[in-house]
């Protein structure tokens, strides 16, 4: 697993390490795959061994499974621990009889499951598969990592003092304790020590274990060498969440943590950046094992598959009273587009991404002059490290000083490499102005203080196409605002500034309540498409806090700092109301949220697919009067491959459904946390134009908890209990979504008139069916099946819909041949074409993009490209493809200023292997061109431009690519050198009459691996039809008898006449006993 932090730090100047270097990034990963055994560009062998999770039939000492009954408690739990060690040695011997020796076993598990991590070859694991009692046996995994005045942001602080909650007691976390696995942790460091301040709660230390979970003993007690953390990561986490209160010493700021009097158990799962599987499970068990933790803090990327991943296990520490707080995860090198791609998608895991907070203000410039380009609105500025935050301006000038050399604007003559006779910017040439200068060979600080001489009052430092703008390092400049611009805006602000002899801007500083940029988000992706990820949001931009490297602070940037703020935070809620579920722990967060935000534009609202139901307010959430609770029972249920529970139907406070044509409606049962009688009304706020909402009732009255508590319980129709009659509520709450298919947004609002408590909502996201296309749309409910026999029943059968979502008929046949399809056709429309050509003499290019979308994960083989060859035939000309993720409707990246965002690209020689020309098409065959493209659903922007030596402008040869009628979004253009086209913008913006270009992709579904020859499962009917916006139950048959004992999957593979889907690929789990 990934840890969901920019790895540690270097020190800078001025002794506070910050972390943005891509570089760094770059070599540490490099160092740790060394380190986890796993060289870039060389296969391991094959028939060594390796790590395999094997997992036991009999359940674990806190596994949570339908009708599972009540939890041991007691003597009965150390009764079954025995049980479970020696029926492990069974299991232990009967393996040495099988392989003929002794597997080395590096892990125990007897809480969240019975099982064992031990070393074996891949022949070894499949005899160990076949064992009686052995019910899964798997590769074990790895995942990557993904507060001085935070505490005070999110309102902790008011806790901590009383103030939050008239009658209720303050609280720093005392009487609670916070679990964080990680990297491990610096046991010494002030952060940890113990604080005599906090009130006496006979728990111990502050710090009351910490272990390395890379191995355990047969009792499945972690055993590892080294629980220290070498890293930072790990001790900045703990530290954020409950580090205890550290003075200001002169050279940097106090620290706490959000609950500093709550203790720390910490659990190293990851000796670098990278996490086992078997690390993690061990981690989860010994919190069980442990039995006194209130709230976990997961910073570690992962839960993409949570029934069965080991986000599976962290349902069983929310049945033991354990809040889990994780990471939405970051954007890599090799991930950098943040959406639909959140991590943790267990709706009992609450899921953080990460915003800004108040202490750094980033800013925002608008050019104020008349007829002013609209790329010069909203313009990012990104503040140097050591730069006062920005104040809001109006009509401030900017100014260039063009007498110097670009590569040394702004430098000292005969310093830092510049020339001896560099001219200095004149006396008070900027006086009243803002400095507009180019990064270039000398500091920043130097560059600043020069301008700041001739008299600026803000300075701003744009970037060149080798030395960036977002992470000004300025430590020694003087106390004047100075922020970077990144490439495209900054040239698009020079090229203004010397085209008017005065250009106004007006400046407003971003501070806090701003997504991170690196922050993932949703929607969720496939079978989870109806629940909102992440949950929340948290601080997670510049956070200082303790670190295990010199010298001993750290600022660092990630979701891995925002969710440790939330495991702190349900501490605090703990501390105070101890009978509080986890479900409604959770919902307390989430409903008290502050609601507005600004994406990472940071001039547009957030959605809660980015920052969930908002930014925590610690001190809103512990006056929570409402609160929303769920079994484990449902969670379990609510798995979409068995589909016994629909996703939309959990209690949670989040509304979510991306079927809802024409109108839906969830039901939701809530309880009052008050000690007297509360007035509610409901109120409804439409984000998206267009979106309806209706609550019903509109108002409501609830009365007092009696003395003692009580909780609710859950409200559903399904063996639970009615409401409690006057303290529990159910709301009806109905959304009709425009009929255009795009996600809407909204929030039902809940207030207490009376005051005693503050107002709380819930979010609501809603999308409805598109107008018809007259084409067919498959899908299958469920999704994905999941069944379970023994070798010696019959034939298991499983009711299947097919169902067709558009108005088109559908017809639709099983196969047992996975081949490629067309899966995208745009042809010609004409004889006319848009350029998309790059020239090395002109520096530049002219490019086009078209977009294409796939509903599966697909593996392409052939992409073509029909076109025109002007002025000469393509032949030696080199041809590039590229394929970039979507952005709001636009390409995420461009060849020229952003070419890291795209997901593939490749050049091949015009006669290269794969590569064909037929006049001006061109067409590439992958295979043959040795290139493995696998994408998953979502849209995309294919780009394909032939490089030339000459320009490609006027009537010199280049390539157009061939008009199409259009069929989505329509093609974009992009020219910063050659057009002065700086953004993605549609191609009539250089003058041609038509708006979409001619392509046909051809594919996969499901990936180059899927094998849809299965003989043991059947579809009766095997073939059929579906009308449109209709679906029809079919059955599923699966033969055991054909089978070894095991788990087995494979694929169920469906043709039709869908346009867009013409395989679908519905996954099949089947576990056969003996």
């Amino acid at each position: 697993m990934r840890l969901d932090a920019e790895p540690h730090p270097s020190p800078t100047r001025s002794g506070i390490p910050h972390v943005r270097d891509t570089l760094r990034t770059t070599l540490l990963f490099a160092a740790v795959l060394s380190a986890i055994g796993a060289t870039p560009g060389r296969a391991a062998d094959a028939d060594a061994p390796r790590s395999y999770l094997i997992r036991y039939a009999e359940p674990g000492l806190f596994e949570s499974r339908p009708g599972g009954g009540a939890p041991r408690t007691g003597a009965a739990i150390e009764q079954a621990r025995v049980e479970l060690v020696t029926g492990q040695r069974a299991h232990t011997q009967a393996m040495r009889a099988a392989l003929g020796r002794t597997p080395i076993v590096t892990h125990h598990y007897l809480a969240s499951h019975s099982g064992i991590a031990a070393q074996l070859t891949p022949a070894e694991a499949e005899r160990i598969r076949g064992l009686p009692g052995v019910a899964d046996v798997r590769p074990d995994g790895v995942e990557y990592l993904d507060t001085f005045r935070t505490p005070a942001f999110i309102r902790a602080d008011a806790v901590w003092d009383g103030l939050a909650v008239p009658g209720l007691p303050g609280s720093r976390g005392e009487g609670t304790v916070v679990a964080v696995i990680d990297t491990g942790i610096t046991p010494d460091h002030p952060s940890f020590a113990d604080d005599p301040s906090c009130p006496a709660d006979g728990l111990g230390a502050k710090l009351l274990s910490h272990v390395d979970c890379g191995s355990t003993d047969e009792n499945g007690r972690c055993n590892g060498p080294e629980p220290l953390d070498a890293i930072g990561h790990g001790t900045h986490t703990a530290a954020t969440a409950a580090g205890s209160f550290v003075a200001a010493d002169g050279a940097r700021p106090a620290v706490s943590g959000v609950a500093p009097c709550a203790h720390i158990r910490a659990y190293k799962a990851c000796p670098g950046l990278g996490c086992t599987f078997s690390g993690i499970y061990a981690s989860l068990d010994n919190i069980l094992l442990d039995g006194d933790v209130d709230a976990l803090n997961f910073s570690i990327a992962g839960g993409t598959d949570p029934w069965n991943d080991p986000d599976r296990v962290k349902l069983d520490l929310v049945a033991n009273g354990i809040f889990v707080a994780a990471s939405a995860g970051n954007t890599t090198p090799s991930q950098p587009y943040p959406v639909g791609r959140v991590n943790h998608l267990g709706p009992w895991v609450t899921t953080v991404a990460a915003t800004t907070h108040d202490v750094w203000a980033d800013g925002l410039l608008d050019v104020a002059d008349a007829g002013a380009p609209a790329e010069l609105a909203g313009i990012q500025l990104y503040k140097a490290s050591d730069a006062p935050n920005l104040t809001p301006r109006s009509s401030l000038a900017i100014r260039h000083y063009d007498a110097q050399p670009t590569m040394f604007e702004g430098c000292s003559a005969g310093l830092e490499g510049a020339p001896a006779d560099l001219p200095a910017f004149p006396p008070g040439y900027f006086l009243g102005a803002a400095a507009l200068v180019r990064n270039a060979g000398c500091a920043p600080a130097t560059q600043i203080a020069n301008a700041f001489a001739a008299g600026a009052e803000l300075v701003l430092i744009r970037a060149t196409p080798s030395l960036g703008a977002t992470d000004l390092q300025s430590q020694g400049q003087p106390a004047i605002p100075a922020y970077g611009i990144a490439l495209a805006a900054g040239e698009a602000l020079a090229a203004h500034v010397a085209a008017n002899a005065e250009v106004r801007a007006d400046l407003a500083p971003v501070q806090g309540d701003a997504l991170g940029v690196f922050s993932l988000r949703g929607p969720t992706p496939g079978p989870y498409r109806d629940l909102t990820k992440p949950n929340l949001s948290a601080p997670g931009v510049r956070i200082f806090a303790a670190s295990s490297q010199p010298p001993g602070y750290a600022t660092l940037d990630g979701t891995s700092m925002a969710a440790p703020h939330v495991a702190g935070a349900a501490a605090l809620l703990r501390s105070l109301h101890p009978d509080w579920t986890v479900p409604e722990i959770a919902s307390a967060l989430m409903t008290t949220a502050r609601a507005a935000g600004v994406d990472d534009s940071w001039s547009r609202p957030w959605t809660w697919d980015q920052a969930g139901s908002g930014r925590i307010d610690v001190a809103a959430a512990v006056g929570a009067g409402l609160v929303f609770d769920e079994s484990v029972e449902h969670f379990l249920a609510a798995d979409p491959a068995v589909g016994a529970l629909d996703l939309r139907d959990l209690n949670l406070p989040s509304l979510r459904d991306t079927d809802c044509a024409p109108s839906c409606t969830w039901v939701r049962g809530l309880r009052s946390t008050l000690a007297d009688p509360g007035q509610w009304t409901v109120s409804v706020e439409a984000q998206t134009p267009g979106l309806r909402i209706g609550v019903s009732p509109a108002t409501f009255t609830l009365a007092g908890a009696p003395a003692g508590g009580g909780v609710a319980d859950r409200l559903f129709a399904d063996g639970f209990d009615p409401p409690a009659p006057g303290r529990d509520q159910v709301l009806a709450i109905t959304a009709t979504p425009p009929e255009d298919g795009v996600l809407a947004f909204g929030r039902v609002i809940l207030t207490e008139v009376g005051g005693r408590a503050p107002p709380q909502h819930l979010t609501v996201v809603a999308s409805g069916r598109r107008a018809g296309t007259g084409r067919p749309q498959i899908a299958t409910l469920p999704a994905a099946v999941t069944a379970h026999a023994s070798i010696g029943d019959g034939i298991v059968s499983r009711t299947l819909v097919v169902a067709n979502d558009d108005s088109g008929d559908l017809t639709w046949q099983q196969t047992r041949v996975h081949q490629a399809a067309v899966l995208w056709d745009q042809p010609a429309s004409g004889g006319a074409g848009v350029r998309s050509s790059r020239s090395t003499t002109q520096n530049g290019g002219v490019y086009s993009a078209n977009d294409f979308r796939l509903r599966a994960r697909t593996a392409l083989t052939v992409i073509r490209t029909p076109g025109l060859a002007m002025a000469a035939p393509l032949t030696n000309q080199p041809v590039t493809w590229a394929i970039y993720p979507d952005d709001g409707g636009r390409p995420a990246g461009d060849p020229e200023t952003r070419p890291g965002a795209a997901v593939w690209t490749y050049t091949a020689p015009a006669d290269g292997a794969g590569v064909s020309i037929d006049g001006g098409t061109i067409a590439l065959d992958l295979a043959a061109a040795g290139q493995s493209v696998d994408l998953a659903a979502g849209v995309y922007w294919l780009s394909v431009f032939p490089t030339y030596a000459n320009p490609v402008t006027g009537t010199a040869a280049h390539w157009r690519w061939l008009q199409a009628t259009r069929a989505d979004l329509g093609a974009q253009l992009i020219s910063p050198v050659i057009y002065g086209v700086s953004s993605w913008s549609p191609i009539g913006v250089i003058g041609v009459s038509f708006d979409d270009t001619a392509f046909a992709i051809e594919g996969r579904i499901g990936g180059a691996a899927v094998d849809c020859s299965a003989p043991w499962l059947q579809l009766a009917p095997a073939s059929g039809q579906v009308p449109g916006s209709s679906a029809r139950p079919v059955t599923l048959r699966l033969d055991p008898r054909q089978l070894a004992p095991g788990t087995h999957r494979a694929s169920l593979c469906i043709d039709s006449n869908d346009p867009y889907q013409p395989t679908l690929i519905v996954p099949v789990t089947f576990t056969v006993d003996p």
